[in-house]
């Protein structure tokens, strides 16, 4: 695994998705044919569309990546639940909203004449347009001047709960298949107050002198860990024909609701 891969793949795992992403479109330029890269780079995404186009350029190089396939499966279910909740909830919207009585527009006064002589329009449409310049600049101005500030109800960076902080692995345990993969299951536990969405683990293997064989992610398989509940996860990674003696496996990344 080179050194490139190995930095945008620690990247993603860190939670800095953005960089993970530019140092493995680098590796993508000289390879196109980066399993692992592909791999790590439906990680790194976050739309759906661009998620599933890296699972699918990863089993079309190896059309035995049983972690691609069964990550691909969950994206395309987990898809298919989200667009199926948006709809009932825009239904009950337009239920509700054609339930409500309509109101009886009310014919309003017409002012009476004025002897003053109208201003021109153009002149008033000089104006108006002066007002919008002027209220644009100070917005423009007061967003230079408070970099750090960020929007009420928003979730910036350092304010953003960490889900590494919320939720804990543990009964973890490995089986090989026969064909050269490790199988790394576990369980997540929720023991926080909020519900945690689409929760992304990892596991790398490294070999006898402490170098790193393979490394794969997975979503838990529960679409929302509520509080108190646990998860199970599954991840496939490659021997590559060399012994892994030691994995680490850890919590990347989640969507608190």
């Amino acid at each position: 695994m080179n050194d490139l891969l190995q930095e945008g793949i620690a990247a993603v795992k860190a939670g800095d998705k953005d960089a993970g992403k530019r140092l493995l479109a680098r590796v993508l330029q000289s390879d196109s044919h980066n399993e692992a890269a592909w791999l790590w780079l439906s990680c790194a995404v976050d739309e759906v569309t661009r998620k599933r186009e890296c699972l699918e350029r990863v089993l079309a190089i190896n059309s035995n990546n049983k972690q691609a396939r069964l990550l691909l499966e969950k994206v395309n279910r987990w898809d298919k639940q989200v667009r199926a909740e948006q709809a009932q909830r825009a239904k009950q919207t337009q239920r509700k909203v054609n339930k409500e009585p309509r109101k009886t527009p009310t014919k309003k006064a017409q002012p009476l004449a004025s002897n003053k002589t109208p201003q021109k329009k153009s002149q008033s449409g000089l104006m108006a347009v002066l007002g919008i310049i002027a209220v644009l600049a100070v917005s423009f101005y007061c967003c230079v001047s408070s970099p750090l500030s960020s929007p009420a109800g928003t979730n910036s960076p350092a304010s953003r709960p960490d889900p590494r902080n919320d939720l804990d692995i543990s009964d973890v345990n490995y089986r090989r298949d026969g064909i050269g993969n490790l199988i790394i299951t576990g369980e997540i536990e929720n023991n926080s107050n909020r519900t945690w969405c689409f929760v992304q683990v990892s596991a790398s293997g490294y070999d006898a002198n402490g170098d790193l064989v393979d490394t794969g992610w997975t979503y838990a398989d529960m679409e929302r860990i509520r509080p108190g509940d646990v998860s199970p996860f599954t991840i496939y990674i490659d021997e590559e024909g060399r012994g892994i003696v030691n994995y680490k496996v850890q919590i990347i990344d989640g969507d608190p609701e």
